[in-house]
């Protein structure tokens, strides 16, 4: 049995070297050929055939014996179990990952103060206490915009001027209403302190009394200013045109 293995071997191995020779004759002649002399061929013959034709028949086709592949060997090269310390695979079929660790690089862990409880807990009145500053110089800013605007003669520059200094007026009087309503919170909270301490049940109001007293709180402030006729003619106008959007939307 291993006389016949070694004879299919050498059968093997005598008709691989005939079919090298061919393929280096007909690679020989078709260098002496044109491209486009190379093509016509290529599709007389059809591109099989002038493929096996110059680079060979496929690894099973050439050897013509099973008992070659089972002898592990074709052509002087390993074929069939591998060995154990040789190199690893990969599949072709495997994705590769977009990203790779090439070099290890710290990663820079950024941290943001205002979330993270390491900088400890916001406290309102410490933070006004601690940054009374800025209101001074939005004070002082205000004030330098008015100058600015008196002075400035070119319409384009007066009308940022105008942008800025309203801004800084609006945010002047949110912070006003913002600490009307702490004061009118902590005076409601004592009174109901001192009402427990009494014996009696403390009042708490609801949101629709408070929201109805700020309205006449306002509209008070509003008439003795004279400013009452224009936010009228400006509330009308924005109830109009929300039923207007109301009416088109339907």
């Amino acid at each position: 049995m291993a006389v016949n293995l070694n004879h299919e071997e050498e059968i093997g191995e005598n008709s691989a070297n005939s079919e090298e020779d061919t393929r280096t004759e007909i690679r020989k002649e078709l260098a002496n050929m044109s491209f486009e002399e190379i093509q016509k061929l290529k599709e007389k013959l059809g591109a099989k055939v002038f493929n096996e034709a110059y680079h060979g028949r496929p690894l099973r086709a050439r050897t013509g014996s099973k008992a070659l592949l089972k002898s592990g060997r074709v052509h002087g090269q390993p074929y069939g179990k591998r060995g154990k310390h040789a190199p690893r695979e990969e599949s072709s079929k495997m994705r590769v990952p977009s990203v790779r660790d090439v070099i290890a690089v710290p990663k820079v862990v950024r941290r943001d103060p205002r979330f993270d409880g390491v900088s400890g807990t916001y406290d309102e009145k410490a933070w006004k206490k601690n940054y009374k500053f800025v209101g001074d110089i939005k004070t002082s800013e205000k004030t330098q915009l008015k100058e600015q605007l008196r002075k400035e003669s070119d319409p384009s520059e007066k009308k940022k001027l105008k942008v800025l200094l309203q801004r800084l007026q609006n945010q002047e009087k949110a912070e006003k209403e913002k600490e009307k309503k702490e004061a009118e919170a902590k005076m409601e909270r004592e009174e109901n302190i001192a009402r427990l301490k009494q014996g009696k049940k403390p009042i708490y109001k609801a949101k629709s009394v408070k929201k109805k007293e700020e309205l006449a709180e306002k509209f008070i402030e509003l008439k003795e200013s004279g400013r009452l006729d224009k936010y009228l003619q400006k509330k009308r106008k924005k109830m109009a045109g929300k039923s207007k959007k109301q009416l088109m939307s339907s």
